[in-house]
């Protein structure tokens, strides 16, 4: 079990990136600890604390928010326009056709990157029924990200279908899906299975300043309008960053 300011101190000393995001799961998904709304005001309260001792905005507040199976999302709007960047995944429903229920995913505003699309763990369970063609024209369509998830057992999106998204104009998003500090490092073969998709850094979204990142998801949002009393935490600079990453061991 690490702390926010140990996974945000060993980033900085190990790591050259400017910046991380925690993305913690939301509450259905109760086998990884998900949270509740009032754990992740809290969280973002102390994500803002650590950052003070830090003396800079390292740390991006986030959530992978898990997708219900009619497509919506498990947190409320409310609570998503508080974050810097929301992941969506399925957890559950996996003998199933997911294809519409990702591409309603894709056409939330709030949602940036739809996360380990296909659902495979390599070894223990195939990947669930999908139309990835269809999946990343609903992402081009709709400006949504999607994940390389650079888990050993995951490697998802695949190279194959990672091209595919990249041919379509649709950004990438290498992701370490971090439960503990040494995966961190996994981020290497996230980046292995990029070049096979033949992709360059600006085909990669957390190549790139926060700023640009924050510009991506905000032009989903536009339009979007929440009435929450909660300040959201913004602010820029980034380079590269391994977005998903939890801080259970």
């Amino acid at each position: 079990m690490h702390t926010i300011e140990e996974v945000a101190r060993y980033a900085k000393k190990n790591l050259p990136y400017d910046y991380i995001a925690l993305t913690e799961h939301s509450r259905s998904v109760r086998i990884a600890n998900g949270m509740d709304e009032k754990q992740f005001l809290r969280q973002l309260q102390e994500i803002r604390e650590v950052n003070e001792k830090l003396g800079e905005n390292f740390i991006k507040q986030g959530a992978e928010v898990d997708i219900h199976t009619d497509g919506t999302m498990d947190l409320s709007d409310e609570l998503l326009g508080q974050l810097d960047i929301v992941v969506a995944s399925i957890h559950t429903a996996f003998n199933r056709d997911n294809t519409d229920r990702l591409i309603k995913a894709c056409e939330n505003p709030y949602v940036a990157i739809i996360g380990h699309p296909t659902g495979r763990l390599i070894g223990s369970r195939e990947a669930y029924q999908v139309d990835m063609r269809r999946v990343i024209e609903a992402a081009k369509e709709t400006g949504t990200a999607l994940e390389i998830n650079a888990q050993p057992n995951r490697m998802d999106l695949n190279d194959e279908w990672a091209a595919l998204a990249r041919e379509q104009g649709v950004k990438l998003v290498i992701s370490t899906d971090m439960h503990q500090l040494s995966n961190f490092h996994y981020m290497k073969l996230g980046v292995l299975i990029a070049r096979r998709a033949w992709c360059t850094a600006d085909d990669i979204l957390n190549t790139g300043k926060w700023k640009e990142v924050e510009e991506f998801a905000e032009k989903k949002r536009k339009g979007a309008k929440t009435t929450s009393r909660f300040h959201r935490c913004r602010s820029p600079i980034g380079q590269v960053t391994p977005f998903q990453t939890t801080t259970d061991g």
